[in-house]
């Protein structure tokens, strides 16, 4: 009626508190997978064509990157492969090539599985409708297909199941282009030692708790009859999801021992301690990535490369590393274990239409990402150590000068005990001979108040010799203002008789004009 078969199996579970457990599965799997509409057949046929396409690209991709990798090598097929080719994420492509094809393969056998239990379906309805001596084999055949073709669905199904996770991955090494977006996978990789040493502490604790849960409840609860199912629902249970009624059948207080302290252990020390050790290290990548360019502007920057290639004003980077693979005839080992200097003058010369900004760009960005890759980002553990030489050679260094001081001050002692004649420290000390050290200081404030006095007497007159210069320039200056004042009323005087001349001929022009009226 529903175009689907489905197997049902019911299987019970004695444990050793005298519970009888029930257990019923079922297993579905179609008739006939393309007895459906013609627009979903289209979209299911295509996105079947394009999966199956994506394995086989990707499986060619990989065999061409071993040959590659085998011919670029001076040593032998395994150990080209193994020290060239393998790494983590050439295993998840092979694994989603692997899953692929497996999947593939199941749904296969899950089809022909599916059309022999078609094909004894009549032999099945004949049977049941008129049983006969062959009833009970005619069943057990089809049973016995119907459960093989159930198991090939599930299997199916399983490896679907994995699949998703693999494609997680390759995900993953595609965000690796992107600073911003290798965050996660870069914090992973960070705290991936600390990790390692947690959780072997995290799993010791954990299984003792899962015992100890096995021993305290499992006679009386289906979720902890078992040891797979006590893992299960500890685990569950870290998380919030618990029934305390059911715990409560084997005594409030031993139920309520073992939760109280699987809860401080394992939540509120080792969760949060895993929470820790995870959070400083996604610290740490993010402050090494808080200067990376963020996704949209490195889509914007592709953008605007695409349009500069395209006016001739730039190559791409892989013009620049097909032209030196050429020059190593295409040996990628050799070229990147090569030491030699390149400037900007040779990538000119060997890419064609390379640029020189382009260039001295190019080479500028790959000595500091080389630089980057070589010494990295300091831990705390290298800045402390860091710290510490530096204070260790600060301290060398202040000793050093410490001595250089007291060598001078001890030059400086002697050259003060020099008989130096003429020198007013020497002479305020040492140069009053056949006199009293009262007399002598007399004498030394007598000569210093006369070099005092005679050097304000000179500042003085060189003062009174400014102060009469500057008195000359404004007698000067205020004769001129004098003579331009006197000109300017001379020019007043001679435009007020202009203007008295004016008003005369206006007068007898007006006269004139009365006279003729």
């Amino acid at each position: 009626q529903y175009g689907s078969y489905t197997y049902v199996s019911v299987n019970f579970m004695f444990n050793r508190g005298g519970h009888v457990h029930s257990f019923i599965h079922c297993l579905s799997a179609f008739v006939n997978p393309f007895l459906r509409t013609g627009s979903e057949l289209v979209v299911t046929s295509v996105a079947a064509l394009l999966w199956i396409g994506a394995l086989v690209y990707a499986a060619v991709g990989e065999i061409l990157e071993i040959v590659s990798t085998i011919r670029n090598s001076n040593a032998g097929v395994l150990k080209a492969i193994r020290e060239d080719y393998i790494g983590f994420y050439n295993m998840v492509d092979w694994s989603s090539i692997i899953i692929g094809t497996l999947a593939i393969g199941y749904y296969i056998q899950s089809r022909i599985a599916a059309g022999a239990v078609n094909a004894m379906l009549p032999a099945m309805i004949e049977a049941s409708l008129n049983p006969g001596s062959d009833y009970k084999d005619t069943a057990k055949d089809f049973f016995k297909a119907a459960e093989d073709m159930s198991k090939a669905k599930k299997d199916t199904e399983l490896q679907l199941m994995f699949y998703p996770l693999i494609i997680m991955m390759r995900l993953f090494r595609s965000f690796e282009a992107q600073p911003r977006l290798a965050l996660v996978s870069a914090t992973i990789k960070t705290a991936a030692p600390d990790l390692g040493h947690f959780f072997m502490i995290f799993l010791c604790v954990y299984v003792c708790f899962v015992v100890s849960s096995l021993l305290f409840f499992g006679q009386d609860l289906e979720s902890f009859s078992t040891m797979d199912r006590a893992l299960h629902s500890s685990f569950l249970a870290m998380f919030g999801d618990w029934d305390w009624n059911a715990m409560t059948d084997v005594g409030i207080l031993r139920a309520a021992v073992w939760f109280w302290l699987f809860m401080i252990v394992m939540v509120l020390f080792l969760l949060n301690m895993l929470l820790a050790i995870i959070m400083d290290a996604y610290q740490m990548e993010k402050y090494k990535a808080s200067d990376a360019t963020t996704l949209w502007q490195q889509i914007l920057d592709m953008l605007q490369r695409r349009r500069q290639y395209m006016r001739g004003e730039r190559v791409r980077l892989t013009d620049v590393w097909n032209t030196f693979r050429r020059e190593y005839a295409g040996k990628e080992k050799a070229m990147l274990s090569s030491d030699r200097i390149i400037s900007v003058e040779h990538l000119v010369t060997n890419v064609t239409r390379m640029p020189y900004k382009q260039a001295l760009r190019t080479l500028v960005n790959s000595l500091q990402r080389d630089d980057v890759l070589r010494n990295g980002h300091l831990t705390e553990e290298q800045v402390n150590k860091h710290v510490e030489a530096s204070l260790g050679s600060m301290d060398i260094k202040i000793k050093a000068v410490l001595e250089d001081v007291e060598y001078i001050s001890d030059k400086l002692d002697f050259f003060d005990r020099l008989l130096a004649p003429g020198d007013a420290e020497y002479d305020f000390y040492f140069g009053a001979d056949g006199h009293t050290t009262d007399e002598a200081s007399r004498m030394w404030i007598h000569n210093s108040v006369s070099t005092i006095s005679e050097e304000l007497q000179s500042n003085f007159v060189k003062g009174l010799q400014r102060i009469g210069t500057w008195q000359d320039e404004f007698e000067c200056e205020q004769t001129e203002l004098a003579d331009s004042l006197k000109e300017f009323q001379e020019l007043l005087a001679h435009l007020l008789e202009a203007f008295q001349g004016l008003s005369n001929i206006v007068e007898g022009m007006a006269t004139k004009e009365e006279a003729q009226q």
